[in-house]
């Protein structure tokens, strides 16, 4: 019963994990990489791919601030692809993946942090 109401957070951080990931290659193929843009996508894939694991296994260990960093590297991923690949579909993708999994998250904030 509880896998299934986590399901579709898992399924939200794995799609951000993924096009960051994505960002993260199309950026590295550019004659000089965004430094800025590569540490934002890498921070937030290392997080959602971090809460995606704790979520999975059930384990309820430190859960709540794996659920808040994943929050605030999704938002700041999402910025840093508004600001630097605005105009590159990889960019926008990851920009609308990672708004997604930070409005998902939101939502159980604060049950996880209480």
């Amino acid at each position: 019963m509880i896998q299934n109401q986590i399901d579709p957070y898992i399924r939200v951080c794995m799609k951000a994990w993924l096009l960051c990931e994505s960002a993260i290659h199309n950026e590295l193929k550019k004659k000089t990489p965004c430094e800025n843009l590569l540490q934002a996508c890498g921070d937030c894939g290392r997080s959602c791919f971090t809460l995606v694991s704790q979520l999975a296994s059930e384990q309820p260990y430190d859960t709540g601030f794996k659920v808040w960093d994943c929050l605030l590297y999704c938002r700041q991923c999402a910025e840093a692809c508004e600001a630097f690949g605005s105009n590159e579909e990889d960019y926008i993708l990851c920009k609308e993946a990672c708004d997604s999994c930070a409005g998902y998250l939101k939502e159980i904030v604060p049950f996880y942090l209480n």
